[in-house]
């Protein structure tokens, strides 16, 4: 997920700096320059986010999944047949 997001802020920071170069009419060096630029700093910041998000969907679905096995646990103890479940 981080390389998700620092794919797309990256380039999203690349492109607006572009945009912005050519419609102030600036010269190309500078406006590739602040482009490479906000690439690589937003880029860093969106991997650092999309890794932070990563691990914190990681956490809390392991979270439930231990809370539903341990339910499913208590309630089978003493049981050797497994237990049906109806979908409604």
């Amino acid at each position: 997920m981080g390389r998700n997001y620092a794919g797309i802020l990256g380039l999203l920071a690349f492109a607006l700096a572009c945009l912005r170069g050519v419609l102030w009419a600036q010269d190309a060096q500078s406006t590739l320059l602040t482009a490479t630029v906000g690439l690589f700093v937003c880029g860093a910041v969106g991997f650092v986010v999309g890794a932070i998000a990563e691990r914190t969907v990681d956490e809390a679905v392991r979270g439930q999944l231990l809370t539903a096995l341990e339910t499913e646990d208590r309630r089978g103890e003493g049981s050797t047949t497994p237990r049906r479940t109806t979908t409604s």
